[in-house]
């Protein structure tokens, strides 16, 4: 009886000794700060960022702080927020430049100090020591210019004058890549309003087409419009928002191509604190099929 008691209360002393110990070993566990700096507190891009980063701060114990200006080209008001981040000196930053070229200073100042320098979407004239996360347009015009290729024979393409950089490499990566059997007919106008649209389609219509790609939202909105003029011609784009959504959801748009904004917040914090993760999809085909399967809602519906 008395040695089991001596050995209970050896038992006991034990517990309490490993309690104490595990409450110093967790507590000696630094929690990561990290500053997410976007380019703007709205637009389905960002809030997918934002979530997909949100997620992997969770999983990680990572203490994420979201920063971003209310409008895209705010540099003023995003330079503010990166001098906030340097005078406070966290662990990592993630940023989406508005403009790399003008804040390249102050990135160099802020992977001087040790500290990890994620760029999102954008290198251009950085130079070494960030890590970068973006899409890769050109394989995306290449994709779309495979399956074409697989599955139609006549295109016709629409592209803006003013469309962006991104929209003119996928152009152009659509045109090296397919097939020489393929006929392709560009249309390129500055930016119209959508309702203009079915007049424009319907004149187009002289050069018959399978497919009419969109690289820009307009356009994309536009051909929505005309899909009674263009019947069952499919219509796909590059572009995302909740209008093109709906489009999609009730048929005037048959496909688009989004890139998975959630991955790159997700790899950008997994980068931060040195972690390696299977790579994941660069971007989704969409449809009407698959719109509201769990991997594509975190993508096109990152608000919910």
């Amino acid at each position: 009886m008395k040695n089991k008691i001596v050995i209970f209360i050896i038992a006991l002393i034990l517990s309490v000794l490993s309690i104490g110990l595990g409450r110093e070993m967790k507590e000696g566990i630094e929690e990561k700060t990290v500053y997410l700096i976007n380019r703007s507190k709205y637009g389905y891009e960002y809030k997918a960022i934002e979530k997909g980063a949100k997620s992997a701060s969770k999983e990680y114990g990572v203490n994420l702080q979201v920063l971003a200006p209310d409008f895209e080209k705010d540099l003023k008001t995003q330079k503010i927020l990166l001098d906030e981040v340097l005078d406070n000196q966290p662990d990592g930053l993630i940023i989406y430049p508005i403009d790399s070229l003008e804040i390249v200073e102050k990135l160099n100042q802020a992977k001087n100090t040790n500290m990890k320098v994620v760029i999102i979407n954008e290198n251009t004239g950085l130079g070494g020591g960030f890590d970068y996360i973006g899409e890769d347009y050109k394989k995306i015009g290449q994709q779309i210019a495979k399956n074409m290729s697989e599955e139609v024979k006549n295109i016709h393409i629409y592209i803006s004058k003013d469309a962006s950089t991104e929209s003119q490499i996928v152009f152009r990566a659509i045109l090296n890549n397919l097939d020489e059997d393929v006929y392709v007919k560009s249309f390129s106008s500055m930016s119209t309003e959508p309702a203009i649209y079915p007049s424009i389609v319907k004149k187009n219509l002289e050069d018959d087409f399978d497919v009419a790609i969109c690289l820009d939202e307009k356009s994309l909105l536009g051909l929505a419009r005309a899909k009674e003029v263009i019947g069952d011609r499919k219509v796909i784009g590059i572009n995302n928002s909740m209008e093109i959504i709906k489009n999609i959801d009730n048929g005037n748009i048959d496909e688009i191509y989004v890139t998975n904004y959630y991955a790159f917040g997700y790899s950008a914090i997994s980068k931060i604190l040195g972690k390696k993760i299977s790579q994941k999809d660069s971007y989704y085909r969409v449809n009407r099929q698959n719109l509201f399967d769990k991997n594509i809602e975190k993508i096109i519906f990152p608000v919910n």
